[in-house]
This record gives structure tokens, C-alpha cells and sequence, in this order.
């Protein structure tokens, strides 16, 4: 989304001419994204068994 997009023109802007920098900070910001949508995808697993659990009791 939009932080996804932000974060990697701040990070362009931020360390124009270092070219090196600029490559991590794109890896850290889509190892962070990944990281983030894997937490969200377990987060709404666990809520959606525990609501059906709760459906059955």
C-alpha cells in the first residue's frame, strides 16, 4: 500500500547517490512487509478458529 510506496521513496531520497544503501533499505522494507503480512495472515487465522469455536459452544 501507500507506507509500502513511502518507504521506499524516503529511502530513495534519503540516500540519493549511495546506491548500496539504497538497495538494503528496499530489502529491509520488503523483508518488513513480508513480515508483516505473514503476522496479519496467523493474526486472522487464530481469531477466525477461536469465533468458530466460540459459534459452536
Amino acid at each position: 500500500g501507500i507506507g509500502f510506496t513511502m518507504s521506499i521513496f524516503i529511502s530513495i531520497l534519503s540516500f540519493k547517490g549511495r546506491v548500496d544503501i539504497q538497495d538494503e533499505a528496499k530489502f529491509a522494507i520488503l523483508v518488513a512487509s513480508a513480515i508483516s503480512g505473514f503476522a496479519g495472515y496467523v493474526l486472522l487465522k487464530y481469531i477466525g478458529k477461536k469465533r468458530e469455536a466460540e459459534a459452536e459452544d
